[in-house]
């Protein structure tokens, strides 16, 4: 089964990335608490999300909604979720991070709902149940990014756990690499921005794999060190997450208008981070 578009998201993304001149990846994830005293309500968010695409649109990469940021709104929220993908262009890809992680029957109802129901592109997946937990997804085509190093603070607790002679967010880069070349498919990784020294690590192990990058902006992330070391061997840039920083640029009647401003300069940075890397 192909993703919404009828094509593979690696390509979708490299086409809207091409088009753009964009490697951002705006993170779609409505907080009442954060949004403009006139959107302040669940049956506004729609509204705000509109906007905020409108906005963007030409900005991006592609569109990354936290699924916790509309469940925890209930039924309503799921809803909003579900008309996602009639107000972003077909052309930009949706990446669904859900953090999904289960097997079997379960396993087959997420990713049902990531393209059936949101009709996702790609999804962030959990990989401690083992490679079992991909084949759902590699059925429907979805693209995938393994959590590796994630930007939270306490990712050390589990995720750089020591492992003989290495740590087991460098295990799972290695891992990635095996279960790519198992599936016939290209994996992509989540590593936070807030540790730029685990960027050189990973990609000892996984020199092709894709990073999805969080962590800039609110969470403190250097820029710079994500977008030098999060290029792939065959020159594939890191995809840059933002949301509070673009979505919550200004809380007054302009917030469209500074979201644009925000995306734009963020996207800019990005660009010329590389293009003086490349000289």
């Amino acid at each position: 089964m192909k993703t919404p578009s009828g094509e593979n998201f690696w390509e979708k993304l490299r086409k809207c990335s091409d088009e753009n001149s964009s490697s951002l990846v705006v993170g779609l994830d409505p907080n009442l608490d954060l949004m403009p005293k006139m959107y302040k309500s669940p049956e506004k968010i729609f509204s705000f999300l509109r906007e905020i695409i409108d906005a963007t649109g030409d900005l991006v990469c592609a569109y990354k909604p936290n699924l916790a940021f509309y469940i925890s709104y209930g039924i309503e929220g799921l809803k909003i979720l579900e008309e996602l993908r009639k107000i972003i262009p077909e052309k930009i890809p949706i990446i669904l991070d859900g953090k999904f992680g289960d097997v079997g029957h379960t396993g087959e109802q997420y990713a049902k709902f990531s393209l059936e129901v949101v009709g996702a592109d790609a999804i962030t997946l959990n990989p401690y149940m083992g490679k079992d937990v991909l084949k759902p997804f590699v059925k429907r085509n979805l693209g995938i990014f393994l959590l590796c190093a994630t930007s939270n603070p306490g990712y050390s607790d589990i995720e750089a756990i020591a492992i003989g002679d290495t740590v087991l967010f460098e295990k799972i880069s290695k891992i990635s690499v095996e279960w790519s070349e198992y599936f016939g498919i290209k994996l992509g990784l989540v590593v936070g921005a807030t540790h730029p020294d685990v960027f050189s690590k990973i990609r000892h192990y996984a020199p092709n794999a894709p990073f999805l990058v969080p962590g800039i902006g609110a969470q403190g992330g250097k820029l710079e060190s994500a977008v030098k070391s999060g290029r792939t061997k065959g020159g594939i840039m890191p995809l840059i997450v933002s949301a509070r920083g673009i979505l919550y640029a200004s809380s007054g009647k302009d917030f469209a208008n500074a979201a644009r401003k925000a995306a734009g300069k963020l996207r800019d940075d990005i660009n010329t981070i590389m293009e003086n890397y490349d000289e």
